[in-house]
């Protein structure tokens, strides 16, 4: 059964930074991000176990043409998307997040 999804306020801010990034470059650039970001979320709130474990009780999604991770986590009530990280950055300087 599909969950709701929820943003951490950290992914949200991770999200927006990207979005103006690319947006800054070309819009149409900034465009298809957001298309690909949006698709991707919902492909987890669809099924969430197709993706693979990444990290303790985590998950990840590729963005794909893209070079950024959708982190998330399932719990009871929602998926909960912990972090919007780009994929030659910092790995897991998400991994406190609630």
């Amino acid at each position: 059964m599909p969950r709701s999804v929820e943003l951490h306020p950290a992914a949200e801010r991770e999200l927006e930074r990207a979005q103006d990034w690319y947006f800054a470059r070309s819009p149409e650039a900034a465009f298809h991000f957001n298309d690909r970001i949006w698709n991707s979320i919902e492909a987890i709130r669809r099924n969430p176990d197709l993706f693979a474990p990444f990290y303790r009780d985590h998950r990840r999604a590729v963005v794909v043409k893209f070079p950024y991770l959708i982190i998330f986590r399932v719990t009871p009530d929602c998926i909960r998307v912990i972090a919007v990280a780009h994929a030659k950055r910092k790995s897991l300087y998400w991994r406190n997040r609630q």
